[in-house]
């Protein structure tokens, strides 16, 4: 797939976080990285502010679902987002 078409598609990207994780820092970033090259939205939520997001992320924060549909815990690999992305998953 070329680059400009690879940029035709939006992808809603949600990501779980809470303060004071590293990892999440990282994902935030790969996140930023990616825009360069999809085209992506990011809307990012922080689990302490609800009890039912806590419980059910608290272990294998962050989280990162794309399009709804697409679920990857910590540890995530940029390489797995753009596998999605690109249409290889």
């Amino acid at each position: 797939m070329k680059d400009h078409q690879l940029r035709l598609t939006t992808h809603h990207i949600q990501l779980y976080t809470k303060e004071g994780c590293p990892l999440c820092d990282e994902v935030r970033e790969m996140l930023r990285h990616l825009g360069s090259k999809f085209s992506i939205t990011t809307q990012e939520t922080d689990i302490t502010t609800d009890s039912a997001l806590y419980e059910r992320y608290k272990s294998i924060i962050p989280v990162v679902v794309i399009d709804g549909e697409f679920t990857l815990g910590a540890r995530i690999e940029e390489e797995d987002i753009c596998g999605y992305l690109q249409g290889n998953v």
